[in-house]
């Protein structure tokens, strides 16, 4: 029995050297860093659904474009336009499955901030398998790959003797070692040109048929160029008068002049899709690499993923500009 005893001492002395070994491990840790990241990533998740994903309105506001064309033409019951109806609509869906990431994404990092917050492991545990199905389903949607981590999904570990701070550091240590493999996941699948190619393509193609329907109903008269007047008058401290949309009406060659401006916009919010589509994959390079940083106990470089989130708001602002 006291040999028991001397090896039960044993292993919990051993028990205890190991437990103060992973609390010198985690204590360069910054929690507050984590809490900077979070708020961080979930603010860049957000801003790549907006810039890589067709968003419902972008889909409607095409719909209605083709509607008034295939109406003004008469050719809303021919079979060409009902096919294009299911073609738009099939692809919109498949597409659409895809935000799943993102949306998984923002979860994990409400979680993860409050995981750095305070112990909310079973929370970051349920977004962490959440950000890995949808992972592993976006993958096989676009690259036809098998899941990144099979069997990891319980990845959050429960260590028992430590202080409290520290096991809250090992948390979020474990925390943000479990989400980089998916954010690599992520990044390497967005990277992907053929699935560039689709999800830029598609909005380029709802934004054209928007555009197509602004110049069509231009072309006809019953459109109000004051505001765009207004516009290029702001820069000579100037405003349009009265009867400016009036005079554009019945001015041929400044009807013509107007008509290349509202284009040239066009074309903008067109050339601004793939911008904010590779914005988006620069983004998520950044998150993999201060989640490392972060788990190195190395200082983050927030500034350089804030920047880039600003512009892409600033991008998917102009997108959206109406």
């Amino acid at each position: 029995m006291s040999n028991l005893r001397g090896c039960c001492k044993t292993l919990l002395r051993a028990g205890v050297v190991c437990i103060c070994l992973a609390c010198t491990a985690c204590s360069t840790l910054s929690l507050e860093a984590a809490q900077t990241l979070a708020a961080t990533g979930g603010d860049a998740a957000v801003k790549i659904k907006a810039a890589a994903f067709a968003s419902g309105d972008e889909y409607a506001g095409a719909m209605d474009a083709e509607a008034l064309y295939h109406g003004m033409t008469g050719t809303t019951a021919s079979p060409a336009y009902t096919e294009l109806k299911v073609k738009y609509a099939k692809v919109h869906v498949e597409l659409a499955k895809r935000q799943d990431v993102v949306k998984a994404l923002a979860d994990f990092y409400v979680a993860f901030g409050n995981l750095a917050s305070y112990d909310a492991s079973g929370q970051t545990q349920d977004a962490l398998k959440n950000l890995g199905t949808a992972v592993d389903g976006y993958r096989k949607d676009v690259l036809n790959l098998g899941p990144v981590s099979p069997g990891t999904v319980d990845l959050i570990v429960h260590i028992g003797g430590l202080f409290a701070s520290e096991v809250q550091k090992a948390m979020v240590k474990d925390a943000s070692a479990s989400v980089r493999p998916k954010l690599v996941a992520f990044h390497d699948a967005l990277a992907d040109k053929l699935v560039r190619t689709q999800f830029t393509g598609f909005k380029e193609l709802l934004a054209a048929d928007r555009a197509a329907a602004v110049v069509l109903l231009w072309q006809h008269n019953v459109l109000d160029a004051s505001p765009l007047v207004a516009d290029l008058a702001a820069e000579g401290g100037l405003i349009p008068t009265k009867d400016a949309g009036r005079v554009v009406l019945h001015d041929e060659q400044l009807k013509a002049g107007l008509q290349a401006v509202i284009t040239r916009r066009m074309d903008r919010k067109l050339d601004a899709i793939g911008q904010g589509y590779d914005a988006s994959v620069r983004i998520v390079a950044d998150l993999i690499e201060e989640h490392r940083k972060l788990e190195d106990g190395g200082p983050l470089d927030i500034a350089r993923i804030r920047a880039l989130v600003a512009e892409l708001t600033a991008i998917v602002n102009l997108i959206n500009k109406r």
